[in-house]
């Protein structure tokens, strides 16, 4: 404990909550006030459900629960940082029970090996607790704690010294490897010869210039001629449908009207469940393609094109049910000239032939290519219409990993989503210097991309890699493990529905 630290009325210092191994929270003592959580209901008694196990221990929120004293502390930090814990408690409770498994994951690990922390052990871990504001053990301090208090701090160290056992076998140390003049014996190390490593990862880097055309941008006139040549597809038809959920009422009811028992208005507004209707049976999406879309076997569409006007069709199986429709007028030929229709039909190319788009977008960057290496690139980009982009120098860096540059995205948009493609990558650090690659489709934009210069930096002097791998292979190491436990089998997370199903309603 500091020196300038307050201790509490009972002698327990209120900061000594948790400890961290990297990034995990390690509970160390419960002494912070029980949080009340808002919307318990009279019904339960104030009393919740639990919010989920482990292994097959309920994970509850009570007075002295470790799930309590993890939210304790999230609630504490929240208000410390000026933030309103009213508006946070789901996002708090999910950190705390997050906490709570890993702890009573790493608590049950440790005790399949049988380890018992000695009583030296708690008795060292205990002293600090008891430092007066010099920072020296008080006798006075341990004498005016209650022994209920110090029995309660005996078990919570104990389970710590238990918890922190698993953490620091596999992570080793923190604060013995933070210290330049120690060494952990437990963990994983780091060796110069990785972080060299890394730091040659990010010694060679590429700028670029990029010219970009966005697939957004796609004329109507290529929508036309599409639309031209697939007529049938947006053929739009006037029909009226009436459906159920069995055959056997479909039909029923299709006996019924061919009878003049009742009227087919009748039947849409009293028996049809209108799953694909307007209220007096009007099919909603008409176009051929999107009848097709509904339709539980497109071949059904037949039965449909051979209805003649004011007839009825036999029975269709839909992909929601079945029924039966009443062709209302004859289908209409696409008006290509129609802005509406068109507007239509672009919108079903992006959704089921957006190779289209793109092939387009590819065919004008190949053109660009070749007028940019005949005229050069800025005659070229005036001839396209487009603009040369530089992109600043960057390594390869698969999926934006944060100890190497990453790939600058956020100054240049159109390279939105290239961590992730391989083709670009391959492509970007294979081009010789000023020579264009082929068109690489990302996201929403076919690019083209010359690279510029290539930058190498063997700096083995820069001490920054030295600093950071050390702090990120923590975190890197302390995500695996909390995803490898709260992923597990055992981890039933029950958080989202006792807070808005139990918490949230009277």
């Amino acid at each position: 404990m500091s020196t300038n630290e307050k201790t509490n009325k009972k002698g327990i210092s209120p900061k000594k909550i948790l400890i961290s191994i990297g990034s995990i929270a390690i509970l160390a003592i419960a002494v912070i006030s029980f949080v009340f959580l808002p919307a318990m209901t009279q019904r339960t008694g104030n009393k919740l459900p639990p919010f989920g196990k482990y292994n097959g221990k309920a994970i509850e929120y009570v007075p002295d629960s470790t799930m309590a004293n993890y939210m304790a502390y999230y609630a504490e930090q929240a208000k410390e940082q000026g933030r309103q814990i009213d508006n946070e408690y789901y996002s708090l409770l999910s950190n705390a029970f997050n906490s709570t498994v890993i702890n009573m994951a790493f608590t049950d690990e440790v005790k399949k090996s049988g380890f018992v922390p000695s009583e030296k052990a708690v008795d060292r871990a205990m002293r600090p607790y008891f430092y007066d504001t010099n920072g020296k053990f008080s006798q006075k301090i341990f004498r005016d704690t209650p022994n209920i208090e110090k029995i309660k701090l005996r078990k919570n160290i104990t389970n710590n010294l238990i918890y922190k056992r698993y953490a620091n076998d596999y992570f080793g140390d923190k604060a013995l490897q933070n210290d330049e003049t120690k060494t952990g014996l437990y963990g994983t190390k780091t060796s110069n010869k990785e972080i060299d490593f890394i730091r040659k990862m990010n010694g060679t880097q590429r700028s670029f210039d990029l010219i970009s055309f966005s697939t957004t941008n796609y004329p109507l006139s290529e929508v036309a001629e599409f639309v031209e040549n697939s007529k049938n597809l947006f053929g739009k038809y006037n029909i009226s449908i009436v459906n159920f959920d069995t055959e056997s009422q479909a039909k029923s009811i299709l006996k019924q009207i061919t009878n003049t028992e009742i009227t087919f208005e009748d039947a849409v507004k009293e028996l049809s469940i209108k799953t694909y209707s307007t209220d007096d049976g009007k099919l909603i999406s008409n176009y051929e393609y999107q009848i097709i879309n509904i339709l539980a076997d497109e071949k059904s569409i037949e039965k449909i094109n051979n209805t003649n006007v004011g007839e009825y069709s036999e029975v269709i199986a839909f992909k929601n049910g079945f029924g039966f429709i009443r062709c209302d007028s004859e289908i209409s030929t696409p008006n290509t000239t129609d802005e509406a229709l068109l507007n239509d039909a672009l919108s079903y190319i992006k959704s089921n032939e957006i190779s289209k788009i793109e092939d387009y977008f590819v065919n004008i960057a190949k053109d660009f290519s070749t007028a940019a290496l005949t005229d050069g690139i800025d005659k070229a980009c005036k001839e396209f219409e487009c603009e040369k982009i530089e992109v600043p120098p960057f390594p390869i860096n698969y999926e934006n990993n944060e100890l190497i540059g990453t790939i600058p995205s956020d100054i240049v948009p159109q390279l939105t989503g290239a961590q992730y493609n391989e083709n670009f990558l391959k492509t970007a650090f294979s081009l010789k210097k000023d020579e264009y690659s082929s068109p690489i489709i990302l996201g929403t934009n076919v690019i083209v991309i010359r690279m510029n210069e290539e930058i190498i930096d063997d700096d083995s002097s820069d001490d920054t890699m030295s600093f950071m791998y050390p702090y990120y292979s923590s975190l890197f190491d302390d995500s695996s493990i909390s995803t490898f436990f709260l992923k597990s089998k055992k981890t039933v997370n029950n958080v989202m529905d006792v807070y808005f199903n139990k918490m949230l309603k009277e």
